[in-house]
C-alpha cells in the first residue's frame, strides 16, 4: 500500500537516526528506494511501519516515492510526498496510515472486505457435478435402455417366447411408454432425463416398426414407411417443442436409416429422393428454428452419401438428366439456407456457413468422376447443365457469404470436370468442338459476372474466382488443338480471345500479373494452333488473325479512361503477346507451303508492335527481345529450308527486319533514345540477321558478291551512328554507348566482308584486323566492352591459327618456300597482336575499372602482355609450319611424326635463333618477360637436342646440332653479362 512520507531536517550533531520500532534492516539503498530512515554514514534502510506517527510540523516540499509493502495494512492510501535529503541532513520518514477515519484516500479504491474470487480458467461456468450426475446419468440410462430393448428382441427371437406380432407390439408399447412418460411426468421435474427417455422411446419405435416389416413381414413396405415417417415427424416435433437435442439426433438417424432398413433391392430413385427431400426440409427447419447448425451439416452429409452412391452406382444413360435434377434440387435446398443470426452485427455459426459451401462443392466434386465415365453415352449436355447450375450456385452463395474461397474452389472443380470430359470424350465433330468451347466460355462468364457485380455493389471484389476460371479456360484453349481439330482452329481462337480479354478486364485495377498471364496463355495457344495443319483452313488467314489480336491488345495500353498503372500493364501484356507469337509464325510444318510475303509480313508486323510498346514505355529490353526473337525466327526458317530455293521477298523481309531495329532508336521518342539498350539493339541488328541473309543471298545472287552484304549492313550501322550526332541521347553515358556499339558493329561488319568475300584464312585475318580496330576505338572512347570484345576476337584468332587442324588444308603446298600463304596467314595476325600490345601498354593500367584492379592489380599491363605473348606464339607456330612445308614431300601441308635428321636439326636451330632474337629484343626493351620467354625456349631447345635430336643424328648433323646449341648458349651468356647485369650494376652504382 502507498504511504505518506514527510521529511524534516536532522538535528544538529551526529545523533544517530532512530529506526522505526519493529523494523529489520533489509538492504542498502538510496533514499528513494523505500519509505524508511537512512543514516548517511551507515546507509541501512528500514521499511516503513504501519503505526501512525505524527508528521513533523516542519514539512519540506515533498516528492512522490514508490510504495513499499506494509504489514497489517488494510487499505491503500494515496501516494505521498517525501523531501529530498541534502548531504548534511538526516531524513526521517514516518509512515502514516492511508486509510483515515474519513475513508480511503482520493483516487484509490478501497480493498474488498470479502475474499477475492478465484480466477476463471478454461472450465469457467462448467458444473462438472451437474454434467456427470444429471446429463451423464440420463444419457447413459437411455442408452442402456435402448440396448436392453435390442437384446430383448434378440432373445425373444431366439427363444420363441412371444409371437412376432407380440414382440412388435411390445416394442411399440415400450417406445410409446418412454415418450409419453417422459413428456407427462419427467419433463418438468427432470428435464434432462426426460429428453433422453424421449430419445430412447423414439429409437425403440424405429426398431419395432422396422422389425415388423423386415423381420416379421407383418405389413407391406409402404405401411412400414408411413410408420417410420410418422416416428420421424413426431421426433422432429418433440425436438422443436422441447428443445431436445437427443430427440433431434435420433430423429435424424432414424429418418436416414429408414430407406436402408426398408430397401427391397429395386432401383426407385424418385420415391427415395422425394422422401429424402422432405426429410431434409424438415430437419433443416428444425436446425434453423433451434439454431442447431450441426444438424444441417449431418443432413447434408447423409444426403450426399445417398445421392452420390446412386449417381456412381445406378445412374445410366436414360436417366442422366434425372441425376442432374436430383443434384440441382438438393444443392439449391442447402445453398438457400437462410441467415442464422439475430441481427446484422451477429456472425453466423461457422458450421452453418460451411454447410452452404459444401452443398455446392460436394456435387461439383462428384461431377469429375461422372464426367470421365464413358459408359453413359453422350453426357455433354448433362455435364454442361450441371456445371453451369452448380457454378451459378457457388457464385451466389459466395456473394451471400462474402466468401472468395467457395467460388475459387468451384472454379477449380468446374474446370477440372470440363477438362476430364474433354479427355474422356474427345470431340470428333465440328459442332461438338464449338459446344465445348461455348461451355468453357459460359463457365468463364458465370464467374466473371460475379466479379463485375462485386465491382459495383460490394466493397470487396471477387477477382480471384474469375481469374482462376479464366486462367483454366485459357489453358484449356491453349491445349485445345491437341485434343480436337475437327472444326479447325476457330473455336479455340474465339475462346482464347474472349478468355484473354476477360482476364485482362479482371486484372484492371487488381492483380498485376493477370494481364501478363492472359498474354502468355493467349500467345502460347495461338502459337500452338499456328503449328498445326488444319484442313480447309487458310494458314495465311490464321496468321492475319494472330496479328490482328496482337494489334488489338495494344488498345489496352492506349485507352485514356484507364489508370496509368493499368495502361502500363496493358502495354507490357501486349508486347508479351506479340513477342510470344513471333517464334510460332515460322513453326508451321514443312508439308504446307506458306507464302513468304505472309510469313515475313506477320513477323515484321509483330516486331513492330513490340517496338511500339518499347517506344511508349521507354523500355529498351522490349526492343532487345523483339530483335532476338525476330532474328532467330527468320534464321530458323531459312536454315530449315537451307537448300532453298528462296525468293526475293525473303531477302527483302530480312533486310527490312534489320532496318527496323536500326532505325527505331533514331525515330523513337526522347525517352527511348535515352536508353542505352535501344542503341545496343541498333548495333546488334545487322550481325544477328547476317546468318540468314547470307544463306538467302548465296541462293539468290551467288558467292561472287557476298562481301557486299555485310557492307550494306555496315552502312546501316554507320548511318545510325551518324544520326546519334543529330538525334542521339543528351546523356553523355547513353551517347557514348550508342557511338561505341554502332561503331563496333560497323567495324566488325566491314571486317567480316573480307572473309565472306574470300574464305579460309581471310576470316582469321579479318578477326585480327577487327580486334585492332576495336582497340583503336577503345583508345578514343574508353568503353570496357570494346577492349574485351577485341580480346575475344584475338582469342578466336589464336585458336584458329594454333589449334585448328583444318588450317593445314586451306591450300596445296606452294613452290615458294618462304613467301607463301602461310606467311600472311600467320604474320598478319601476329602484327595485329603486336599492334594490340602497343595500343594497350600505355593506357591499360590508367583506364582500369575498380573490379579490374581487384583482378589484375594496379601496376602491370596484363592484357598487353597477353597480346604480346600471343604474338610470340603465332610467330613460333609459323616458324615450325614453314620448316615442315620446306621439308614436305606431299601435295598438302602436314605435321609429320617420322624421323628426318635435316628437318629436326633445322627445327632446333630455328628455335635457338628465335630464342636469341627474343633475348635481344628483351634486352633492348628492358623486358624481363621477354628474357624469361627466351630462356624458357632455350631450355626447351636444349632438352630437344639432348633427348631427341642426338638420339637420331649422326656425323655432321650431330656436330652441327651440338655446335649450334653451344653457340646459342654462349651468345646468350655474353649478352646477359654485357647488356643485363652490367646495366643493372651501373644503375645501382
Amino acid at each position: 500500500p502507498a504511504v505518506q512520507v514527510a521529511a524534516t531536517p536532522a538535528p544538529s550533531g551526529d545523533a544517530p537516526p532512530v529506526p522505526i520500532a519493529g523494523a529489520e534492516p533489509v538492504a542498502e539503498a538510496p533514499i528513494a528506494a523505500a519509505a524508511g530512515v537512512v543514516d548517511p554514514a551507515h546507509p541501512t534502510v528500514w521499511p516503513a511501519e504501519p503505526p501512525a506517527v505524527a508528521a513533523s510540523s516542519a514539512e519540506l516540499p515533498s516528492a512522490e516515492l514508490p510504495s513499499a509493502p506494509a504489514a497489517g495494512a488494510s487499505g491503500a492510501g494515496a501516494s505521498a510526498p517525501a523531501a529530498q535529503a541534502g548531504p548534511t541532513q538526516a531524513v526521517s520518514a514516518q509512515a502514516v496510515p492511508a486509510a483515515a477515519s474519513a475513508g480511503p484516500a482520493s483516487g484509490a479504491p478501497a480493498s474488498p472486505s470479502t475474499p477475492a474470487e478465484a480466477p476463471r480458467g478454461i472450465f469457467s461456468g462448467l458444473d462438472l457435478e451437474q454434467w456427470i450426475g444429471v446429463r451423464g446419468a440420463a444419457a447413459l440410462g437411455a442408452s442402456i435402455l435402448v440396448l436392453a430393448g435390442i437384446y430383448f428382441f434378440e432373445y425373444s427371437i431366439e427363444a420363441g417366447l412371444i409371437t412376432p406380432a407380440m414382440r412388435m407390439i411390445a416394442g411399440v408399447l415400450l417406445g410409446l411408454g418412454c415418450v409419453v412418460g417422459s413428456e407427462l411426468k419427467l419433463r418438468r421435474a427432470h428435464p434432462t432425463l426426460g429428453q433422453w427417455l424421449t430419445g430412447a422411446g423414439v429409437a425403440i419405435l424405429y426398431v419395432a416398426f422396422w422389425a415388423g416389416r423386415a423381420l416379421y413381414d407383418l405389413y407391406p413396405t409402404w405401411v412400414a414407411g408411413l410408420l417410420l415417417v410418422a416416428v420421424t415427424g413426431a421426433a422432429v416435433t418433440l425436438a422443436v417443442r422441447r428443445k431436445s437435442m437427443p430427440t433431434a439426433i435420433l430423429g435424424l438417424l432414424g429418418g436416414f436409416v429408414t430407406p436402408l432398413a426398408l430397401s427391397s433391392g429395386h432401383d426407385q430413385p424418385l420415391p427415395l429422393f422425394s422422401y429424402l427431400l422432405v426429410l431434409d426440409a424438415a430437419m433443416l427447419w428444425v436446425a434453423y428454428r433451434r439454431r442447431w447448425p450441426w444438424l444441417a451439416a449431418l443432413c447434408l452429409l447423409a444426403t450426399a452419401v445417398y445421392q452420390h452412391g446412386w449417381l456412381l452406382g445406378r445412374l445410366d444413360e436414360p436417366r442422366l438428366f434425372l441425376g442432374v435434377a436430383i443434384v440441382g434440387v438438393f444443392a439449391a435446398l442447402f445453398a438457400a439456407l437462410p441467415r442464422m443470426r439475430a441481427d446484422e452485427a451477429e456472425e453466423e455459426p461457422a458450421i452453418w456457413r460451411l454447410t452452404r459451401v459444401a452443398a455446392v462443392l460436394l456435387p461439383l466434386l462428384f461431377t469429375v468422376p461422372l464426367a470421365v465415365r464413358t459408359d453413359l453415352g453422350e453426357t455433354f449436355w448433362a455435364t454442361a447443365v450441371q456445371l453451369v447450375l452448380l457454378s451459378v450456385a457457388a457464385c451466389w452463395v459466395g456473394w451471400r457469404q462474402r466468401s472468395k474461397v467457395l467460388p475459387v474452389a468451384a472454379a477449380l472443380l468446374a474446370s477440372g470436370a470440363l477438362l476430364g470430359w474433354v479427355i474422356a470424350h474427345p470431340p470428333q465433330k465440328a459442332l461438338s468442338v464449338w459446344l465445348v468451347a461455348g461451355l468453357a466460355l459460359a463457365l468463364s462468364l458465370v464467374f466473371h459476372a460475379l466479379d463485375e457485380l462485386s465491382r459495383r455493389r460490394l466493397e470487396m471484389r471477387f477477382e480471384q474466382p474469375a481469374a482462376v476460371m479464366h486462367l483454366a479456360v485459357l489453358s484449356a484453349a491453349a491445349l485445345g488443338g491437341a485434343f480436337a481439330l475437327a472444326a479447325g482452329p476457330w473455336p479455340w481462337v474465339v475462346l482464347l480471345a474472349a478468355a484473354g480479354l476477360l482476364l485482362v478486364r479482371v486484372g484492371s485495377g487488381g492483380a498485376a500479373a493477370l494481364p501478363t498471364a492472359a498474354a502468355a496463355l493467349t500467345g502460347i495457344g495461338l502459337g500452338m494452333l499456328l503449328m498445326r495443319t488444319h484442313e480447309g483452313t487458310s494458314h495465311v488467314v490464321l496468321l492475319g488473325v494472330a496479328v490482328f489480336l496482337a494489334a488489338a491488345s495494344q488498345l489496352a495500353g492506349l485507352a485514356p479512361w484507364r489508370s496509368a498503372e493499368d495502361r502500363a500493364r496493358g502495354d507490357h501484356a501486349a508486347a508479351l503477346l506479340a513477342a510470344l507469337l513471333m517464334p510460332f509464325v515460322v513453326a508451321h510444318p514443312d508439308s504446307v507451303v506458306v507464302p513468304s510475303i505472309a510469313l515475313f509480313g506477320a513477323l515484321l508486323a509483330l516486331a513492330l508492335l513490340v517496338v511500339f510498346v518499347a517506344a511508349r514505355r521507354a523500355e529498351g529490353a522490349w526492343m532487345l527481345a523483339a530483335l532476338v526473337l525476330s532474328a532467330l525466327a527468320g534464321t530458323a526458317h531459312v536454315l530449315r529450308f537451307a537448300d532453298g530455293p528462296f525468293d526475293a521477298v525473303t531477302l527483302v523481309g530480312l533486310l527490312a527486319s534489320a532496318a527496323l531495329f536500326m532505325v527505331a532508336p533514331v525515330l523513337a521518342p526522347a525517352r527511348l533514345r535515352a536508353q542505352p539498350w535501344a542503341w545496343r539493339v541498333a548495333a546488334l541488328a545487322g550481325p544477328l540477321h547476317l546468318v540468314a541473309l547470307r544463306q538467302v543471298y548465296l541462293d539468290l545472287l551467288g558467292a561472287s558478291t557476298i562481301g557486299a552484304l555485310p557492307l550494306v549492313l555496315a552502312a546501316g550501322s554507320l548511318g545510325a551512328a551518324y544520326a546519334v550526332r543529330v538525334r542521339g541521347p543528351e546523356e553523355p553515358e547513353a551517347r557514348r554507348v550508342a557511338i561505341v556499339w554502332l561503331s563496333a558493329a560497323c567495324a566488325g561488319l566491314v571486317t567480316l566482308a573480307i572473309p565472306l568475300q574470300l574464305e579460309n584464312e581471310w576470316l582469321t585475318i579479318g578477326w585480327a584486323l577487327e580486334a585492332v580496330a576495336l582497340l583503336a576505338l577503345w583508345r578514343r572512347l574508353d568503353h570496357t566492352g570494346l577492349k574485351y570484345l577485341a580480346f575475344a576476337l584475338a582469342g578466336a584468332v589464336l585458336v584458329r591459327l594454333v589449334l585448328n587442324p583444318y588450317v593445314l588444308g586451306y591450300y596445296p603446298r606452294s613452290e615458294l618456300r618462304l613467301i607463301n600463304w602461310l606467311s600472311y596467314t600467320y604474320l598478319v595476325p601476329a602484327i595485329c597482336l603486336v599492334a594490340m600490345w602497343a595500343l594497350l601498354r600505355g593506357a591499360e593500367v590508367a583506364r582500369r575499372r575498380p573490379w579490374e584492379r581487384q583482378i589484375f592489380g594496379e601496376t602491370h599491363p596484363v592484357l598487353a602482355n597477353i597480346a604480346a605473348g600471343a604474338a610470340i606464339g603465332v610467330v613460333f607456330a609459323w616458324i615450325n609450319l614453314t620448316i615442315f612445308d620446306w621439308f614436305g614431300t606431299g601435295s598438302a601441308l602436314e605435321i609429320p611424326f617420322d624421323r628426318l635428321p635435316a628437318r629436326d636439326l633445322s627445327l632446333s636451330i630455328a628455335w635457338a635463333v628465335y630464342a636469341v632474337g627474343l633475348l635481344g629484343l628483351g634486352m633492348w626493351r628492358r623486358s624481363t618477360a621477354l628474357r624469361a620467354v627466351s630462356l624458357g625456349l632455350i631450355l626447351v631447345t636444349s632438352a630437344k637436342v639432348f633427348l631427341y635430336d642426338l638420339a637420331h643424328l649422326s656425323d655432321l648433323y650431330r656436330v652441327a646440332s651440338l655446335a649450334g646449341l653451344a653457340v646459342s648458349l654462349i651468345v646468350i651468356s655474353l649478352a646477359y653479362q654485357r647488356f643485363v647485369f652490367r646495366r643493372n650494376r651501373e644503375s645501382h652504382s
